[in-house]
């Protein structure tokens, strides 16, 4: 996220990405072991970096090789792409995933606090529903 800027000129990295691997730890550091906070965290900080990069593939093979495989799959796995076209589909991916499911539920909130239009925060309720649905169960 290096010298990436919001459509603001804001910096994306304090801006976004530290709150949410803050909020991340936040709303479940008494729920998981500190390996998979960390791990969160980790995919927290890295979630846009790839939708973000000029260069993907590469960026996908840096990550593997600074992070390793797991943590690679979970940002992967937060990416959006062409298999998941559909936003709930996307979200409903991400909701099988352990780590993926924390760090996107700490992305909406942290999202909502930007005061979206109405269409995306009803857009944004519904993921959480379904995100919330599979933490909780």
């Amino acid at each position: 996220h290096k010298d990436q800027k919001r459509k603001n000129g804001e910096d994306y990295f304090t801006y976004h990405v530290l709150p949410v691997s803050y909020l991340v730890e936040i709303l479940f550091m008494n729920k998981v072991s500190k390996d998979i906070i960390n791990c969160t965290k980790i995919a927290a900080i890295l979630h846009d970096t790839i939708e973000m990069s000029l260069t993907p593939k590469r960026t996908s093979k840096e990550i593997e090789n600074l992070f390793g495989t797991p943590i690679i799959l979970y940002v992967l796995s937060l990416s959006k792409n062409t298999v998941n076209k559909n936003y709930y589909d996307y979200i409903e991916n991400i909701s099988n995933n352990n780590i993926a499911r924390k760090v996107k539920i700490a992305d909406i909130l942290h999202n909502l606090h930007d005061t979206p239009s109405t269409k995306t925060a009803e857009k944004y309720k519904i993921a959480l529903q379904i995100l919330w649905n599979k933490e909780l169960n």
